[in-house]
């Protein structure tokens, strides 16, 4: 695991050059690998994807902060993001009121969204309903080009599996 925020913050930075290079406005990330990429929380979603939240989400605003989204988002949270914004998903709460309250924060008519792995049918139902104009795009592609170069976190952990194999 990374042990610092800055490290979680220069990835979404890396995702935001990905996002301007694609002129994509908001990328939504559900609970899956892009998901722990880029906020190191880890949620148990290779063993119970199914039943995890349906609303534990990352949106990842081109020109703002990202906003995490959950039943409980803020746990771990000394573990994640620097500059991120939190927001409490409830039983009385719907989805996309949560997603209308982001697009008016950060001025949003999207026009182009990413969407990543795992968004339940709640996420798709409310992307549906805010973004209805907007084009919507491959998350899992847009993340691909900044998985694909190592930081030095990642670099030394491949060393050690290499090492391990090599006994």
């Amino acid at each position: 695991m990374i042990n610092t925020k800055d490290q979680y913050q220069a990835r979404i930075e890396k995702l935001k050059n990905q996002m301007e290079r694609q002129q994509v406005d908001l990328a939504i990330f559900g609970c899956g690998s892009g998901y722990q990429y880029l906020t190191g929380r880890d949620n148990g979603w290779r063993f119970r994807a199914d039943t995890l939240p349906a609303s534990e989400l990352l949106l990842v605003p081109m020109d703002d902060t990202p906003v995490l989204i959950g039943p409980n988002p803020h746990v771990d949270k000394e573990n994640t993001l620097k500059d991120i914004r939190y927001l409490q998903l409830t039983k009385d709460t719907e989805l996309s009121v949560l997603f209308e309250d982001v697009a008016r924060k950060i001025g949003c008519r999207a026009n182009r969204v990413a969407i990543g792995e795992q968004p339940k049918v709640p996420a798709w139902l409310a992307i549906a309903s805010v973004f209805q104009d907007a084009e919507l795009v491959s998350g899992d592609k847009l993340l691909a080009p900044v998985r694909l170069i190592k930081d030095e976190f990642e670099v030394a952990i491949l060393r050690k599996a290499a090492h391990l194999t090599d006994e």
